[in-house]
C-alpha cells in the first residue's frame, strides 16, 4: 500500500459491455483501500456497446471523474485485444480538472478554447483566476502539472486536427508542463472512434485532464524510426494534401525515393508509409512523423496532419534496435527523466503502427517482458495503457510534441517531489510552532468578525440588507458550504423574509414547518447535527422529525448549527449554516454563532421599527394599507419596470357601491368598520407582491404586476364576491345588511401606455359599472370582446389598432368615449322601445361605441374650444363621419354599421352633412342615432358649457322635429326619457 499513492488496474473480457465493465472496475478498485479515487482511467474495443461499458464501471467508481475511449489494444499488466482495462489513480496529493472540447472537425481552435474553460484550468493557460485563500500554510506551489489527452483517431478519409492541437495547447501554456495522451481506436477498421468523458460516449472531442500533483513523475517517448539520406522539399499542399514534392507530382516523387512503382503505391499507400514514413525535423533536431494516408486522384499524398509549404521532409525507416525491447527503455528512459526512486504507476500509450511493423504476438510479448521486468526491480509497480492512433509526449528537451509510430509513457512515484517533500516539512513544523498563534488568531478573527458585522449592521436599517450581511459573514466566517437567515413571524408563524449564501433559494414546495429552523425558532434552542446520514445521531432527540430529508438532499448538508435570533425577549429569526462534511460544527463555534446572533437580532428589531416608521408615513392610518401618493410612485416604478420587461402590468379598481349612505344612515363607526373589513378582504384575496392602497374615501387600488388582464379579472372577481358576502349589523335596529363593489381593470400595455392613463382606463371601467348594474367586474374596453371573437386574425389586428386609436382619443377628450358609452345604451333603449330586432340593436350599440372613432383626426384645440368655431375648424369637424366611416371600412363584421357612421349627422330636413341626405333617404338606424347623440350631448358638460337638464333637453329635441329630428323618434325617445328618467326623478324628490 502506497503511503502517498493508491494505484489499481483490470480487466475484463467477459459477456456484454456492463458486465465486461463492471467486473474490470471491481478488480481494479481492490487495490484502492486507503484513498479515495481521484480518476478513472477507462480504454475498451469498440466492439462493445460502449454506453453499457460505462455504466458498468461508473456503478462501482460512482461519480469519480472518468476519462478514456476506444482503443486497437488494451494494455494492463500485459496486452489485450477486444476487452475492456481500468485503471485507477488515488491520492489526495493529486487533483485533477477536466474539460471537453467538441466538434474538433468543424473548429478545432474552439474546442481547445472549450475543453480549457470547462476544465477550470485557465490560469494554466493564460488566464488569472483569483484562488480562495487558505487558513493553513499554501502548498499549491509545490505542485507540478501535466496534461492527459485523448484526441479522436482519424479514420481513412478524413482529417486530423490532432497535431495542431497539442501545438495550439503548447502556445497557450507556453510549454510549462507536458502534455501525455493519445488518439483513441476502433480495433483495427479505422471507422468511427469514440473518447470518454464521466458517463459520456462522445466522438469528434477533445477531453482535456489538467493534472495537479505534489508526486513525482516523469514523461518520455520513444520514436521507433530514424532518417535516412532521402529528402524532399514540399513545394505545393491543398488542405492536409501534400500536391508537390520539389515541383513534382507528390506520390510520383515520394515512389522514386522510396524506388518502388507508382502503380504499386497506389494500390496499398500504407503498407508504404507504414514503413518509410515522411519526417521532418524540427530546430533541436529531433524529428515528427507527417504520416500519409492515401494517394489522391491527382498524384498527391493526403496526411494524417497539415503539411505546410516549404517544409523539409526526410524519408524515415524502421530502426530494429529501437523498436526491440523499446517499451523496457521505455521504462528506464521516464524514472530518469522524473529522478523516480518508488515508481507505482505507469500509463504506456502505443502507436497502432507498431503493432503493423511489430505484430500483435511481438507487442504482446514486448509488454509481458517489460511488466516481469518491472516487478523484478519493484514489486508494487502497476502498468495500464491502449493502443492508440497517435500519441502525446515530449521530446529530449521536454517540449510538449504529438507523434506518430512512437511510445509514450508516463510514469508516477509513490514518494513527495522534493519541493513538496520540502514544503510538507515545512508544515508540520509551521503548524507545531504556530498552535498558540493559530488559537490566538481565531480569537482575533471572532473579534474582527464581531466588530466588522456590528460596522455593517449599525450602517444600514434596511431588513434585506441585514440578512444579506449576516448570512455573508456567518458563512465566510465558518467557511461554510452555506448558511441562511430567516425572520420569523410570530403572529404569522411563518419566515416572511429568507436570505441564503452559497445556495439558490429552495423551492417552494418546502415545508418550512417540517424544518430544524422553524425548530429552533418555535422552541427558541439551538442545535448542532454532527452527522444528518446517521440516525443514530439524532434518533432520539427531540428535533428528530424536523431534519428535513428535502432540504438535506438540496445542499447534501452533513453538519448543520442552528441559533435562535433574539430581539430582547422575543425571537425575531434564526440563523443557521451547514457542511457538507461530517462532524465541521463544535461547541466553540455554536457559542460564538450565538454571540453574533444578538447583534443580529438587535439590528433586525431596528430595522422593524424603521419599517414601520416609515410604513406609518405611507399608510392610511384607518386600514393599514398604502395611501394614495404611495400608490402612484409605485405604479409609476413599476410601471416602468413593465416596459423594459415588456410585460403586463394590471390595475384594479374598486369602489364601494352606496357606501355614503351607509356611513349617513349608520354611522362613521359602522363605515370605519366596512373599510377596514374590505381592506382584509383584499389582502387575502391578492398575490404577496402586489401593492393595494386606499385611492379615496371608498375607493381602493390594486397594482398587479406581470399579470395579464385574464389573471387580473380573475382576482377581482375573487374580491367582489368576497366583499358580497362581507355582513355588518345596524347597532341601532339590530339588523345586518352587506355591501358590494363595482370593480374596474384596465391592463398595460392593452388598454393605456402611461400611469395617468392606465389610472383613468379603471376609473372609467369602474363608473361604467357603477352607473348601469353595479356588483360587478368589468375590463376596460370589454364591450369589443365578444365583437371580436367574429374577427378574422388581420381583421383584429386592424381593430388593435382602432382601439389604439380610441384609446388616444380618449387621452384627448374624456367626454368622447364616456359619450360613445351612452349614446350606445341610449340607442339600444330606444331601438326596444321601437320594436326593433335584436340585430338592430347589436348594430346600433356598436355604432354607438363607434360613432365618433373619425375625431382622431380632429386637433383637440378645435375638439376642447370653449368658443365659437371658425369656419375652417367646423369645416375640419365636419369630416368625422366620412373619416370614421373610412377606418371601420375594412373589417368585414362592422361594414353594415358604416352607414350609420356615415350619415349620424344627417338633418331630417336635409341640411346636415356629409351627403345632405333627407326625410326617409336617412337610414333609420342614422336618424335613431342622431336623436339620442344631440340628447347625450345636451345633457353632458362640454368644454364650451355645462351639462343642461333633461327637461330642457327633451324640449330641445320636441323643437327641433321635422328639421334636425325625424318627429316619430323623437315621440318614442321623448316618452322612454319621461318614463324612465323624469318620472323617477320627480318621485324621489316627492319622496325627500
Amino acid at each position: 500500500m502506497g503511503n502517498y499513492l493508491e494505484f489499481g488496474t483490470g480487466y475484463s473480457s467477459a459477456g456484454e459491455g456492463f458486465t465486461a465493465g463492471k467486473k474490470a472496475a471491481e478488480i481494479a478498485f481492490r487495490k484502492i483501500t486507503k484513498y479515495n479515487p481521484t480518476m478513472v482511467m477507462v480504454s475498451c474495443s469498440g466492439d462493445y456497446n460502449l454506453q453499457q461499458v460505462l455504466q458498468g464501471v461508473r456503478e462501482i467508481s460512482g461519480e469519480t471523474p472518468l476519462v478514456g475511449g476506444t482503443s486497437a489494444g488494451e494494455i494492463c499488466r500485459g496486452f489485450h485485444v477486444g476487452s475492456v482495462a481500468v485503471s485507477i489513480l488515488a491520492s489526495p496529493y493529486i487533483s485533477v480538472h477536466i474539460g471537453v472540447g467538441r466538434d474538433l472537425s468543424l473548429n478545432y481552435r474552439r474546442a481547445v478554447e472549450e475543453a480549457i474553460n470547462t476544465s477550470g484550468g485557465g490560469d494554466y493557460f493564460g488566464e488569472y483566476h483569483s484562488k480562495d485563500s487558505m487558513n493553513e500554510l499554501e502548498l499549491n506551489y509545490a505542485r507540478k502539472t501535466f496534461a492527459l489527452v485523448f484526441l479522436p483517431g482519424v479514420p481513412l478519409h478524413q482529417k486530423s486536427y490532432s497535431a495542431e492541437v497539442i501545438d495550439m495547447l503548447r502556445k497557450r501554456s507556453l510549454n510549462a508542463f507536458p502534455i501525455v495522451g493519445t488518439c483513441t481506436g476502433d480495433g483495427l477498421r479505422w471507422e468511427k472512434t469514440y473518447q470518454f468523458h464521466n458517463g459520456e460516449v462522445i466522438s469528434d472531442c477533445f477531453i482535456l485532464a489538467i493534472v495537479e500533483t505534489h508526486l513525482k513523475f516523469g514523461t518520455a517517448t520513444f520514436v521507433n524510426h530514424r532518417p535516412t539520406i532521402l529528402q524532399a522539399s514540399i513545394t505545393k499542399v491543398n488542405g492536409h494534401d501534400i500536391m508537390e514534392l520539389n515541383d513534382k507530382p507528390a506520390a510520383n516523387y515520394y515512389a522514386k525515393l522510396i524506388n518502388v512503382k507508382i502503380d504499386d503505391l497506389r494500390k496499398d499507400p500504407l503498407k508504404y508509409f507504414i514503413h518509410n514514413p515522411m519526417g521532418i525535423c524540427d530546430d533541436f533536431g529531433n524529428y515528427s512523423i507527417l504520416m500519409g494516408q492515401e494517394i489522391t486522384p491527382d498524384n498527391g499524398i493526403r496526411c494524417l496532419k497539415k503539411p505546410y509549404p516549404n517544409m523539409a521532409v526526410t524519408v524515415m525507416k524502421v530502426g530494429s534496435e529501437e523498436l526491440e525491447g523499446s517499451s523496457a527503455e521505455l521504462v528506464v528512459k521516464t524514472m530518469s527523466r522524473g529522478k523516480i526512486n518508488k515508481p507505482l504507476a505507469f500509463l504506456v500509450f502505443s502507436s497502432v503502427y507498431r503493432m503493423n511493423i511489430y505484430s500483435v504476438e511481438g507487442l504482446q510479448k514486448e509488454v509481458r517482458d517489460s511488466v516481469r521486468a518491472l516487478r523484478k526491480s519493484n514489486l508494487f509497480i502497476d502498468y495500464a495503457g491502449l493502443i492508440g492512433y497517435g500519441e502525446i509526449g515530449v521530446n529530449d528537451e521536454g517540449v510538449s510534441r504529438y507523434f506518430d509510430y512512437s511510445i509514450t509513457g508516463l510514469m508516477i512515484a509513490d514518494e513527495l517531489n522534493s519541493v513538496s517533500a520540502v514544503a510538507f516539512r515545512n508544515k508540520i513544523l509551521y503548524e507545531e510552532l504556530s498552535d498558540t498563534a493559530i488559537r490566538n488568531q481565531v480569537l482575533y478573527e471572532e473579534l474582527a468578525a464581531v466588530h466588522r458585522l456590528s460596522n455593517l449592521l449599525n450602517s444600514s436599517l434596511n431588513l434585506k440588507f441585514i440578512i444579506n450581511t449576516a448570512v455573508e459573514t456567518i458563512g465566510d466566517f465558518f467557511q461554510a458550504d452555506g448558511s441562511a437567515a430567516l425572520v420569523y413571524d410570530k403572529r404569522k408563524d411563518s419566515f416572511p423574509m429568507m436570505g441564503f449564501y452559497h445556495n439558490k433559494r429552495p423551492p417552494r414546495k418546502i415545508n418550512w414547518k417540517k424544518t430544524i429552523e422553524y425548530y429552533v425558532a418555535s422552541k427558541g434552542k439551538p442545535v448542532i447535527i454532527s452527522n444528518a446520514n446517521k440516525d443514530s445521531d439524532y434518533r432520539e432527540e427531540e428535533y428528530n422529525e424536523y431534519v428535513s430529508k428535502d432540504l438535506m438532499n438540496i445542499t447534501g448538508a452533513k453538519s448543520i448549527i442552528c441559533s435562535p435570533v433574539t430581539g430582547g425577549e422575543e425571537i425575531v429569526g434564526v440563523i443557521c449554516a451547514y457542511s457538507r462534511q461530517a462532524d465541521f460544527f463544535n461547541e466553540d463555534k455554536m457559542q460564538f454563532l450565538q454571540t453574533l446572533s444578538s447583534q443580529i437580532g438587535t439590528a433586525i428589531v431596528n430595522a422593524r421599527l424603521f419599517q414601520r416608521t416609515r410604513l406609518l408615513a405611507c399608510t392610511d392610518g384607518l386600514t393599514g394599507l398604502y395611501d394614495h401618493n404611495y400608490f402612484l410612485k409605485n405604479l409609476s416604478r413599476l410601471l416602468l419596470k413593465a416596459i423594459k420587461k415588456k410585460t403586463n402590468l394590471s390595475l384594479i379598481m374598486i369602489d364601494l357601491n352606496d357606501f355614503k349612505y351607509c356611513n349617513d344612515k349608520y354611522g362613521h363607526t359602522v363605515g370605519d368598520v366596512i373599510l377596514k373589513e374590505t381592506a382584509d378582504v383584499l389582502r387575502h384575496n391578492v398575490r404577496n407582491d402586489d401593492i393595494i392602497a386606499r385611492y379615496g374615501g371608498d375607493e381602493f387600488v390594486v397594482i398587479l404586476a406581470n399579470a395579464s388582464k385574464e389573471l387580473a379579472f380573475q382576482i377581482a372577481e375573487r374580491i367582489r364576491c368576497e366583499i358580497s358576502r362581507m355582513i355588518f349589523t345596524d347597532p341601532e335596529e339590530n339588523k345586518t345588511f352587506g355591501i358590494t363593489a363595482s370593480i374596474g381593470i384596465a391592463t398595460f400595455p392593452d388598454d393605456a401606455l402611461t400611469a395617468r392613463t392606465l389610472i383613468d382606463s379603471a376609473d372609467q371601467a369602474m363608473y361604467r359599472v357603477k352607473r348601469q348594474v353595479k356588483n360587478k367586474s368589468e375590463m376596460y374596453l370589454s364591450d369589443f370582446t365578444e365583437l371580436e371573437k367574429e374577427f378574422t386574425a388581420s381583421e383584429k389586428a386592424f381593430f388593435d389598432t382602432i382601439k389604439v386609436l380610441i384609446q388616444l382619443l380618449d387621452s384627448r377628450d374624456r367626454y368622447t368615449w364616456e359619450h360613445s358609452r351612452q349614446v350606445a345604451s341610449y340607442a339600444v333603449k330606444l331601438a326596444g322601445q321601437m320594436g326593433m330586432t335584436d340585430t338592430e340593436k347589436y348594430h346600433l350599440r356598436l355604432t354607438g361605441y363607434l360613432h365618433d372613432i373619425g375625431k382622431i383626426h380632429v386637433q383637440s384645440e378645435i375638439v376642447n374650444k370653449k368658443g365659437p368655431l371658425t369656419e375652417d375648424e367646423f369645416a375640419s369637424l365636419k369630416l368625422h363621419p366620412v373619416v370614421g366611416a373610412n377606418l371601420l371600412a375594412p373589417i368585414t363584421e362592422l361594414r353594415k354599421i358604416i352607414p350609420i357612421v356615415y350619415h349620424h349627422h344627417e338633418w331630417y330636413d336635409g341640411s346636415g352633412y356629409p351627403d345632405g341626405l333627407k326625410g326617409e333617404d336617412i337610414p333609420i338606424s342614422a336618424r335613431i342615432l342622431t336623436v339620442v347623440d344631440g340628447f347625450d350631448a345636451m345633457t353632458s358638460n362640454r368644454p364650451y358649457r355645462k351639462a343642461q337638464p333633461v327637461e330642457w333637453a327633451v324640449e330641445e329635441l320636441i323643437s327641433k322635429k321635422g328639421i334636425q329630428y325625424d318627429p316619430e323618434i323623437v315621440d318614442a325617445f321623448v316618452k322612454w326619457v319621461n318614463r324612465e328618467m323624469i318620472e323617477p326623478s320627480r318621485s324621489e324628490r316627492r319622496k325627500a
